[in-house]
């Protein structure tokens, strides 16, 4: 999707130029950068492009009163836009404030040199506001996306904690740690989202998961350092037995504490919360 509305913004900012902005390149460069994979971040980097986009034709006009097209001129217009880039804490907006500024000192100069920087910055600004709006069409639900990856998370490790069970096989640690590192980063973007959605989203069930899916990895990790032979006590027995008839350890309440301490936690963190 961001893909299609990064080609939409662009197509709107082309037919854009038959009607309110001079020059649809700029335009469509400053949508380009302002498409993000959230509404908030599309909004934060959108109005980085904006302000840095300013700074960089304030600093092409006044260059333009020392030196148009000139060397020197225009290495150190580029330091003094990084600098009031940096200065203003706008790191997104380098890039196309010193484009902006270089579009200015060595552009072809028709008119005077006020208009054509503010034209430089009106058409990048209105494509920054294209790319901001097309945001809007067709919004990712990660909240959905969230409940969709816990099912699968939940999925692997009881699977997983079967193999173990049933055939004594090594916890599938690194594919689960990796679903859930997938899970996480759609869980940052659904709190980047969550201030501009209407919906009544339990975050907090979400962030519950992530925290037992990890304290699951730990134990199993746990388990895994483990070196002697295994020994399930009566109490670990009796809550898998129904769903594992076919238990590979031998039954013992002495031996193997410290694996039947972590087993507990898991099926407690699988089965009961």
């Amino acid at each position: 999707m961001r893909n299609i509305k990064t080609g939409i913004g662009v197509m709107l900012c082309v037919l854009a130029g038959n009607f309110i902005i001079e020059n649809p390149m700029y335009a469509g460069v400053g949508c380009v950068v302002s498409i993000q994979d959230t509404f908030k971040g599309s909004v934060k980097l959108g109005f980085n492009r904006a302000l840095g986009t300013f700074l960089g034709g304030l600093v092409g006009f006044l260059s333009l009163f020392i030196g148009h097209k000139n060397s020197i001129v225009c290495g150190i217009g580029v330091m003094i836009t990084i600098y009031g880039c940096t200065f203003l804490k706008v790191n997104s907006g380098i890039v196309v404030a010193s484009v902006t500024f270089l579009s200015i000192n060595l552009g072809v100069i028709d008119t005077s040199p006020i208009d054509y920087s503010l034209q430089r910055v009106f058409d990048t600004s209105i494509g920054v506001l294209i790319g901001i709006l097309v945001n809007l069409i067709g919004r990712p639900d990660y909240y959905e996306n969230s409940i969709s990856e816990i099912a699968k998370v939940e999925n692997m490790i009881e699977k997983s904690l079967e193999n173990k069970v049933t055939k004594n096989d090594k916890f599938n640690i690194s594919a689960i740690n990796k679903q859930i590192k997938t899970l996480e980063g759609i869980y940052l973007k659904l709190l980047d989202e969550i201030k501009y959605s209407k919906e009544d989203i339990d975050i907090d069930f979400i962030k519950h998961k992530i925290d037992n899916f990890k304290e699951i990895i730990h134990h199993m990790q746990s388990i895994e350092f483990l070196k002697e032979e295994l020994f399930i006590n009566n109490e670990n027995n009796h809550r898998l037995i129904n769903k594992y008839p076919s238990i590979v350890w031998g039954i013992d309440d002495e031996k193997s504490p410290v694996f039947n301490y972590h087993l507990l936690k898991i099926i407690e963190l699988v089965y009961i919360t």
